[in-house]
């Protein structure tokens, strides 16, 4: 609860940059974790659970997201699952206690959400939930974990948002 990370993925490979900040500054030297697809663009949110122990990638371009395990006391990221089948995934995020992941499609406009207590691939694609599919038509794009434990939805082509009152 006072030194932080900030996590980066450069395009046309797969590797990770994890750089800590501390009181003292950034270390500009970063944790680089190869892990992953290799993906050509960087389109796609990427988002760490509350608790800091796993990471989620939406890869826009390649209609998946991705689910890592990340060491916040070393910086590295490992175990990748990967989640094909997602027509331009675009937002990720967690909910607050880190149990749910929920994931946005901008073309097919829908948000499902997934249970990640069991750890491997096969029980967490098994646990998926449709929790909104958009019949007016508007793109469901970035999610985000609001100070008031409710979870955001950018609402593409409209001055609107929605919103998962209780994630």
């Amino acid at each position: 609860n006072k030194d932080v990370w900030v996590i980066t993925h450069t395009p046309n490979n797969n590797y990770f940059y994890a750089f800590l900040v501390t009181s003292n500054g950034i270390n500009t030297t970063p944790v680089i974790s190869s892990v992953g697809s290799s993906y050509i663009y960087t389109q796609g949110y990427l988002k760490a659970s509350p608790d800091g122990t796993r990471l989620a990638a939406a890869m826009y371009s390649h209609n998946m997201f991705e689910l890592y395990n990340f060491n916040n006391k070393t910086g590295v990221i490992s175990n990748p699952m990967n989640f094909p089948g997602y027509a331009r995934a675009a937002g990720v995020e967690f909910s607050p206690n880190g149990r749910f992941l929920y994931i946005s499609t901008s073309v097919t406009k829908v948000i499902y959400q997934f249970d990640l207590q069991n750890a491997n691939a096969s029980a967490i694609r098994n646990s998926r939930v449709m929790i909104d599919s958009n019949v007016n038509g508007y793109r469901l794009n970035a999610l985000q974990l609001g100070p008031d434990n409710r979870i955001y939805v950018a609402r593409g082509n409209t001055s609107y948002l929605g919103v998962i009152k209780y994630p």
